[in-house]
């Protein structure tokens, strides 16, 4: 007389479990590679938005075309609010300061039209938290280096 066996055989437990498993991790690379490709078309879009800026950022150190400069900063910055679209315009400005000639006041102008236009969301996310003190620590730090104090001190 045959005994019958209560445990399913192994090699059906270990192919569903195996077949689960692939899928899973099919899954997971599929995740993977739509956030590589958000990943790399975020950073398209973000050097993009880089070359614009700096271009028209250019734009203000000449007299002819400081008022176009402007006013397309301007129309970028109302476009783009996000946390990394920050870290590009004070990039660009604070890099802007080591090379410029001209168009410094406009520069700490568009400084002002930044934290108007972030209000409250004047966070520069380069990690997990943005801190609005360190932003606006930084932003004064570009002030500094366009408009640098001089000491009126006599002695």
């Amino acid at each position: 007389m045959e005994k019958a066996n209560p445990v399913a055989p192994v090699h059906e437990v270990n192919s569903e479990a195996i077949e689960a498993q692939v899928k899973e991790m099919m899954e997971r690379v599929a995740r993977s590679k739509e956030k590589q490709h958000l990943k790399a078309e975020d950073q398209s879009k973000l050097t993009q938005l880089r070359l614009s800026f700096n271009n028209s950022l250019a734009k203000l150190s000449d007299a002819s075309t400081k008022e176009v400069g402007l006013h397309k900063l301007q129309a970028i910055i109302k476009g783009n609010t996000t946390s990394q679209a920050l870290h590009v315009y004070l990039g660009s400005i604070a890099n802007a300061s080591k090379d410029s000639t001209g168009g410094k006041e406009l520069r700490v102008l568009l400084l002002g039209f930044i934290a108007k236009a972030y209000n409250d969301r004047l966070r520069e996310t380069t990690d997990k938290t943005g801190s609005l003190n360190k932003t606006v620590i930084k932003m004064c730090e570009i002030v500094r280096k366009y408009l640098p104090v001089t000491s009126t001190h006599t002695s």
